[in-house]
């Protein structure tokens, strides 16, 4: 309608260019079916009908043959959609063998539902996901599920592709049919800059002997053992400790706390207890890692310098 219109020019002998108002630009963008996006299985161009009368000469008068249907326009917007971002929704921690971790590409505008984009991850060499715009909007998502092999200290995408990860042809389109050509890590947003998914399939406790300090510890003194990745199971190491008689009195046993993102846990002996052994081992039944990797069985053994 005229309303919806800021102008209407002439520019050659064939071509009209007309501005539509910011309104019904985002209006008639939101349509369904608007530009590159068919309402069938292929996508097709958008087709325009003008109505007898739309145009008139200096004097205003309205022409009775302008008339015209099935007109396919060409859009101003011309610019290629790009990848702002890549974030998850899954929650920021460690994960092993079967787990499964959202991949989203966010997008520099909006694109058609079906875009797709093979990402590459740096947990394994040719570690591919799938991305998919499930509909029309601004992001592609896809499913990670981590394997036995794979390993990552901090997720991120190496690279990406308009490939798949059979090598076929991908295109992301965005509503005037402009396709994504550049496949650039955005700067300061990758996966790893928005994201803390670490990616770990090996528990690292081992035997270890620990030096307790120059003299035997006792009552209300204390003493640390250090664990070389954070322990997922404190509640179960504390219970272990605490309950063990190896330490002396069982009627007042020692107490722990755990430090240093539950790498260190600092032992305080009871009264009556004492560690006076040289040599003296205690062995954990089950130590977790964040991932829930386990190592079982696993003894210190107590050194006094």
């Amino acid at each position: 309608a005229v309303g919806d219109i800021t102008s209407a020019t002439i520019t050659n002998a064939t071509t009209m260019v007309i501005d539509l108002t910011a309104a019904k630009q985002l209006s008639l963008e939101a349509t369904a079916g608007f530009g590159a996006d068919g309402l069938l299985d292929t996508n097709t161009p958008d087709q325009i009908d003008i109505a007898a009368g739309f145009t008139r000469d200096a004097a205003l008068n309205a022409s009775t043959t302008d008339a015209a249907v099935n007109i396919v326009p060409t859009y101003a917007d011309t610019a290629r959609p790009t990848v702002s971002s890549f974030t998850s929704t899954t929650v920021d921690g460690s994960y092993n063998s079967g787990d499964a971790i959202n991949i989203t590409a966010n997008m520099s505008e909006a694109v058609l539902g079906g875009s797709q984009m093979t990402v590459l991850l740096d947990s394994r060499s040719g570690n591919k996901v799938e991305l998919t715009a499930l509909q029309n909007g601004t992001t592609l998502v896809g499913t990670y599920t981590v394997a036995g092999a794979d390993s990552s200290g901090d997720l991120k995408v190496s690279s990406y592709s308009l490939t798949d990860a059979s090598g076929n042809l991908d295109s992301v389109l965005d509503v005037a049919g402009n396709a994504m050509s550049s496949v650039a890590i955005p700067g300061s947003q990758n996966l790893s800059d928005n994201s803390a998914l670490v990616i770990d399939n090996v528990a690292l406790f081992g035997n270890k002997t620990q030096n307790i300090g120059s003299s035997n510890p006792t009552q209300g003194e204390t003493f640390a053992l250090t664990f070389v990745e954070s322990v997922k199971n404190t509640a179960a190491l504390t219970a272990e400790v605490v309950g063990d008689a190896m330490f002396g009195a069982t009627a007042t046993p020692a107490s722990t706390g755990w430090s240093n993102s539950d790498k260190t846990l600092t032992i305080a002996l009871g009264a009556g207890e004492t560690l006076n052994t040289n040599g003296q081992t205690f062995k954990f039944t089950s130590i977790l890692d964040l991932a829930d990797n386990e190592s079982t069985d696993v003894i210190y053994t107590f050194e006094i310098a």
